[in-house]
């Protein structure tokens, strides 16, 4: 199902992990000059053949304001800023 679906006008966040590849998120650094993603220091697991498993941690190698938690966060505060929401709620106020 889409968000749209659920009554809400912005980028489908699907699945129950970030969603890296998600259009909108990839996007997030080149219109605000950040680096792309990038990891290192990958630890997987072990599938029961003895290939590669799932990527369990890795370190993140960028800005706060590249990572996927500031992106949502902007992103709300964005849609909390749209006229269109205003208009239906009243204004917000965000503090920080």
């Amino acid at each position: 199902m889409q968000a749209a679906e659920f009554g809400f006008d912005a980028p489908d966040l699907p699945g129950w992990h970030y969603p890296v590849e998600q259009e909108d998120h990839l996007g997030h650094p080149d219109r605000n000059g950040l680096p792309p993603w990038k990891i290192d220091d990958r630890v997987r697991g072990t599938l029961p053949n003895g290939g590669p498993g799932d990527l369990l941690t890795a370190r993140l190698r960028r800005p706060t304001e590249a990572t996927f938690e500031h992106y949502l966060a902007t992103r709300t505060i964005e849609s909390l800023d749209h006229p269109r929401i205003q208009n239906r709620c009243g204004e917000f106020i965000v503090m920080g």
